[in-house]
């Protein structure tokens, strides 16, 4: 009778270790979901973060060239009429509500004379 005593428990045991790597292979696949979940979602969040930094770097961009021409500007002489009126949603000037001032102007250095046509010699005060 020991004989048959001890099969069941032999039994029992192998069933019991069975059952529990079945149990830890089921964990350890949940386990490596999740972490395929998190890493698809941390390398989603990097590439919009990294849109958003090509985006900046292209205002930056954008923003530094118009300063840049502002300089190139400033530095020259420039003369002209002034063109006045709205701007466009898209940034672009509406001819519908544009006009020519009737000053015409000398840009030198930083400094702005307005005169009421070319060639006329006195600066107008406004």
């Amino acid at each position: 009778q020991d004989h048959y005593s001890r099969k069941p428990r032999f039994n029992s045991s192998v069933a019991d270790v069975k059952t529990a790597i079945i149990s830890s292979r089921s964990h350890f696949e949940t386990l490596k979901m999740l972490i395929e979940k998190q890493d698809v979602a941390t390398r989603t969040l990097l590439e919009e973060r990294q849109d958003t930094i090509d985006k900046l770097y292209i205002q930056v961009f954008l923003k530094e060239k118009a300063r840049l021409a502002a300089l190139a500007l400033v530095s020259t002489q420039a003369a002209g009429w002034i063109r006045v009126g709205g701007m466009h949603i898209y940034g672009q000037r509406a001819p519908s509500t544009s006009s020519m001032w009737r000053y015409f102007a000398v840009l030198r250095k930083s400094l702005l004379i307005m005169y009421s046509g070319p060639g006329k010699m006195r600066p107008v005060d406004v």
